[in-house]
């Protein structure tokens, strides 16, 4: 299937559910799409409260209020590394 309509694709990278391996193959299919990956992140980045949760609602308010531009991601690149310890 095939579209232009404006998409927003979020993907995480520790996503068990939907994992990006199957997430990437979306974009190709829209034309007018927008993939970002967040390193280090479960499913569903809307969800909860942190910076991955905060960076993912920026970029989601930026394409609701310009559905047609690119968002920045820039928050993805400053987000902390998962950490592994108890």
């Amino acid at each position: 299937m095939r579209s232009s309509i404006p998409t927003l694709v979020l993907a995480g990278e520790y996503d068990a559910g939907v994992p990006p391996l199957i997430v990437r193959q979306i974009p190709p299919t829209m034309e007018r799409s927008f993939y970002h990956e967040f390193p280090a992140a479960p499913h569903i980045q809307l969800a909860s409260f942190n910076p991955v949760s905060s960076c993912a609602r920026s970029i989601t308010d930026q394409f609701l209020n310009a559905p047609t531009r690119r968002p920045d991601s820039s928050c993805i690149s400053s987000l902390p590394p998962f950490d592994f310890t108890p």
